[in-house]
Formats: structure tokens, sequence, C-alpha cells
């Protein structure tokens, strides 16, 4: 795997300005789902086992567009396990997740945390850096718990590594391409995630 060349070093970025903005919302509260005796449940129960949706979602984003990618991601909220999967079965869902978006992560951008040889003045404008090998470490220490609520904190992770990305890249660069791209396959993964455990409860 080859690395894409470092972009960027913050500044008037317009693509930051829009994402500061963007960060503080978590996207919007699902609707309440009512099932047939009249008993109240997540809406997760549905929307994360519903694979075939968020293909087809995914398929409409305009490509290497990192604001509609990441409102494809946030818009519902953060994630839940959906209705049937057991809390303990968070930690095989997440591996599985980081393990897919991994794979996907052709040039490994995503893959460790990033140096001030690869990036100069990262950490300057980057405060809280985040990466898939340190989700990794969290999910193996048992860091995120078990749940809805650690699912929920894995996807503020994914959110995280991508803003940080939008923070120090320049629009229009291949880095950020390169994440719009992967941030519009992360809610499918999950999807994908939760139905393969859905299958093993």
């Amino acid at each position: 795997k080859k690395k894409l060349p470092t972009e960027g070093r913050g500044g008037d970025n317009g693509v930051v300005e829009k994402e500061m903005k963007l960060s503080k919302k978590k996207g919007k509260a699902a609707d309440i789902i009512t099932d047939e005796g009249g008993n109240t449940k997540s809406p997760a129960s549905r929307l994360y086992l519903d694979l075939k949706s968020w293909k087809s979602e995914r398929g409409n984003l305009k490509k290497k567009d990192f604001i509609i990618a990441r409102d494809h991601f946030t818009k519902r909220g953060p994630w839940e396990l959906p209705e049937g999967i057991e809390d303990s079965q968070f930690a095989e869902i997440a591996k599985s997740v980081l393990a897919k978006m991994g794979k996907h992560d052709n040039y490994d951008v995503f893959a460790d945390a990033v140096t001030e040889d690869e990036a100069p003045g990262y950490h300057d404008i980057v405060k809280n850096p985040m990466d898939f090998s340190k989700m990794r470490v969290k999910v193996d220490n048992g860091e995120y718990g078990v749940g809805s609520k650690a699912a929920a904190e894995l996807y503020n992770d994914f959110l995280l590594v991508f803003d940080n990305c939008a923070l120090y890249n320049d629009e229009g660069g291949e880095v950020l391409d390169e994440a719009a791209r992967l941030f519009g396959l992360l809610p499918e993964t999950y999807v994908g995630a939760c139905c393969n455990a859905a299958k093993d409860a």
C-alpha cells in the first residue's frame, strides 16, 4: 500500500470552517417506532439491519464530496445496537467495522497515528488525534464499554478521525477525497457488521 501525499496545513481552509459548524451537530434524533402491539422501540432495530437501503443511499452520494459524505454519516445521529443483538456483541461488531474500514483504506491514511514527519505541524492544528489503530486498542481494552453507549462512542471516534482530516487537509486534495470515499462507506460497513452479528445472536 502506498501513502497519499500529505497536503495542507489548516488555515483558511473552507472545509474546516464548515466542518467546525457541522461537528457540533450529532445528527437528527430518529423518529420513535411503535410495533404492532403498540410497544415503543428504538428505530435502530430496523435502521441498522437494512443493508440494502444504506447501500442505495451511498450510491446516490456525490463522489469525493466530504461535506455530503459527512452529512450522510451524521444525519441519523450516533450509532445504536439493533434490537436482538446482545450488548456483549459490541466488541465483535467494532472489530469487524475497523477491519473492513482498514481494508477500504487503500493508502493506509487512517491506519495509524499521524507523525510530524508525515504531516508537519499536524499536532499544532489537530489537538485530539484519532486513528484506526488507537480505536482497535480501545476496543481490545474494553474502553468503549458495551451496548449502544459503546456503539455511540465508536461512532464519535470515527467522526473525530475524519473531522481531523478535514481540519488539516485542503479542500479538493487527494487526502480529503479519500476521506470522503471512506466516510461514505462507513455507515453501511457498520450495518453489515450488525447484520452479521444478528445472524450469530
